[in-house]
């Protein structure tokens, strides 16, 4: 029931992350067109929208306000609390692997790229390293461990700066617990204070081309 339960939270979580991740909708396409009984014509049943003009310049502007910054160092905060949540579900494995490799890909799309590092620790035995995040990622889905990530106490340390014409560079301080179940006893638990970098940029993606995007950079543990 346990393994169910945990399923069912996954694939809902998923769905959510997928839809958020998005600032368009866009319109289904359909198999095959109405025709009209009486006139044998086609029935239009394409919907086209209309970008509006001033969502377009908010999302653009090579320009940003402060409240828009803001803004984004909260949605950057989010993405933090989205990674710990991905952590914890690609270490239960009460979840079918196929739903942990999905996870997997969804956490890495957090990150600028794949090259970003995080410093972690995932076992009682082992020190604090720097790895990939691909890396780490796939060393958690493998740790006979079941971590357990919880973070908290979110602030941004350094403000988004803009650094290139396309750039906007920050930082967010954070302190996380983590803690190693085996089976349902609890072996492992540290306390760190860490600091994330987060990057504002603007996206090549086709269909957000010249959209601001928030990612993640490096995190670390704090001095």
């Amino acid at each position: 029931m346990k393994a169910f339960l945990h399923i069912i939270f996954l694939i809902g979580f998923l769905v959510a992350m997928v839809a958020l991740s998005s600032c368009e909708q866009k319109v289904p396409k359909k198999s095959s067109t109405p025709v009209d009984a009486n006139t044998n014509t086609n029935i239009p049943t394409k919907v086209v929208t209309t970008p509006n003009p001033e969502w377009i310049k908010q999302f653009t502007s090579d320009s940003l306000s402060l409240e828009q910054l803001e803004a984004f160092e909260q949605r950057g905060m989010q993405k933090l609390q989205d990674y710990a949540n991905y952590y914890n579900l690609i270490s239960d494995k009460n979840i079918d692997k196929v739903f942990r490799k999905q996870a997997r890909e969804q956490a890495v799309k957090l990150f600028l790229n794949p090259d970003k590092k995080v410093e972690e620790r995932i076992n009682a035995n082992s020190t604090f390293k720097f790895m990939k995040i691909k890396k780490l990622l796939n060393k958690i889905d493998h740790n006979k461990l079941r971590l357990e990530v919880n973070i908290s106490e979110y602030e941004a340390t350094s403000r988004l700066e803009k650094v290139d014409v396309n750039l906007f560079i920050g930082a967010i301080s954070f302190k996380q617990i983590t803690t190693g179940y085996d089976k349902d006893s609890l072996v492992y638990s540290n306390i760190a204070q860490k600091r994330a970098e987060i990057l504002l940029r603007k996206t090549n993606e086709e269909d957000l081309n010249g959209v601001w995007k928030i990612h993640l950079g490096d995190i670390e543990l704090e001095d």
